[in-house]
């Protein structure tokens, strides 16, 4: 005789209803999954059944005792799609952005449930999935942020360039931007470390994030802060740079002054502490962590205002008695850096001050040599862990290491009309073989018009 509710004979141990309901659920779950992936390729999207495929690895790679409600929601949380074709094609404008998702997961929570309901899932397993899928997109709780992580990390690894080639760089963006700064820290460094193979992606990151993605301390201001402050071009530099513009400088507490890719700050907060004080100091950076560090440093000026954006796609007004680019015209790729230069001219009045302080190198070997020398330079007894990592990192980085001649740079600022004051070598100060290779301090003044 059968029992009428378990299907099971009449009689059964208790541990043998168990093992037989949970086989029970795995033979639905795995036919669940199997619906779930013989759908996906209906959708317009050729990378859908990857994505989600993916998003499901990622999702137990942060939580290996991920459920399996949260496994089958990872799976169908865009199910919409291939069912109605709807993709951010559709979305005319992207301020809508929000709207346009919560539209998105109530579609794919809707069809998601009936497949369960259909399977023999339970209610309460039906209404749980429901929510997860229509919170994926703004999490709100431990799972639904799981898996709202495990989605943007799966994007990031493998759908961006179908993104691009559908909508645009610029569009394109916009969709980074709204991926990551949705993320928890822990993810964040995850994409941070993600290596894109595509080139055209891998700018469009760096543009719109603002990270090396092939130098690991870029993504962590603390571990930046403690390396850049240990090297000895770094801190000469700053206070080179620091000592030059209060020497051409007058009428300090009235000076404006901007900081192209600031970092966290320290030649500005340095700055204004050497002279008591600033009327604005605008900080520019891509990097929201560094500006963040560059904010709690208490810069004594009277007005501070932060930008976080590509410094070539700043806005900012022709007002700056002054110009601080300490390392970071080489961050400019190469056929960029005209642009930059006119950055700098468009915001500074007649006859400003740029304080510039950077890298001089022809090639690769050059920058090999270089770092290895710096780390050489560094006493052992304030050798930190990381810290040869970050500079051998930095001297092979392809993604946000532009360095050139100093004759290229000289030339390039004098055709814009700057006029150069003085200059310093500040390391390494011994190198008779080539005067003109390392790092140096320039000052230069804006065109009179």
């Amino acid at each position: 005789m059968w029992d009428a509710v378990t299907n099971l004979p009449v009689g059964s141990s208790q541990a043998f209803k168990k093992t037989a309901l949970l086989f029970s659920h795995m033979k639905k779950f795995d036919l669940v999954k199997k619906e779930i992936e013989k759908i996906l390729p209906n959708s317009p999207l050729a990378e859908e059944l990857v994505h989600a495929r993916l998003v499901l690895k990622w999702l137990l790679k942060l939580n290996p005792n991920a459920g399996e409600l949260l496994q089958i929601a990872a799976l169908a949380h865009d199910i919409d799609r291939a069912f109605t074709g709807i993709t951010e094609k559709d979305l005319k404008d992207y301020s809508r952005i929000n709207e346009f998702k919560k539209e998105h997961a109530a579609r794919s929570a809707k069809f998601i449930c009936k497949i369960l309901d259909k399977q023999g899932y339970g209610k309460k397993e039906i209404e749980k999935v429901k929510r997860l899928v229509e919170n994926h997109e703004v999490g709100g709780d431990k799972e639904s942020g799981l898996l709202m992580a495990a989605d943007s990390i799966a994007y990031f690894e493998y759908n961006v360039p179908f993104y691009l080639k559908r909508n645009g760089a610029d569009n394109t963006k916009q969709k980074i931007r709204f991926m990551f700064n949705r993320l928890p820290e822990k993810a964040k460094k995850i994409v941070q470390k993600i290596k894109f193979k595509n080139k055209e992606v891998a700018e469009l990151f760096r543009e719109t994030i603002g990270i090396m993605p092939d130098v690991d301390a870029y993504s962590s201001p603390e571990s930046y802060k403690k390396f850049q402050n240990l090297r000895p071009d770094y801190a000469k530099a700053i206070a080179k740079s620091v000592e030059l513009a209060g020497k051409h400088t007058k009428n300090h507490s009235n000076l404006v002054l901007a900081d192209f890719c600031c970092g966290i700050g320290s030649n500005t907060k340095k700055f204004a502490d050497s002279v008591g004080g600033i009327r604005k100091a605008t900080l520019v950076d891509i990097n929201a962590g560094f500006l963040n560090k560059a904010k709690e440093s208490k810069i004594k000026a009277k007005e501070l205002a932060i930008k976080q954006t590509d410094v070539l796609e700043a806005g900012l007004d022709k007002e700056c008695d002054l110009v601080f680019s300490i390392f970071a015209y080489h961050h400019i790729p190469t056929e960029k850096k005209g642009k930059y230069i006119e950055k700098i001219k468009s915001c500074l009045k007649p006859k400003g001050l740029l304080i510039l302080a950077e890298i001089y190198l022809q090639n690769k070997l050059e920058e090999i040599s270089y770092y290895n020398a710096l780390f050489n330079s560094v006493p052992k007894n304030k050798v930190v862990p990381g810290l040869k990592k970050f500079l051998e990192q930095t001297a092979k980085s392809n993604d946000f290491e532009f360095k050139v001649s100093k004759e290229f740079a000289d030339k390039q600022f004098l055709e814009f009309g700057f006029v150069k004051l003085e200059e310093y070598k500040i390391w390494p100060l011994k190198d008779p073989s080539n005067p003109s290779r390392g790092a140096f301090v320039q000052v230069y003044r804006a065109p009179a018009v």
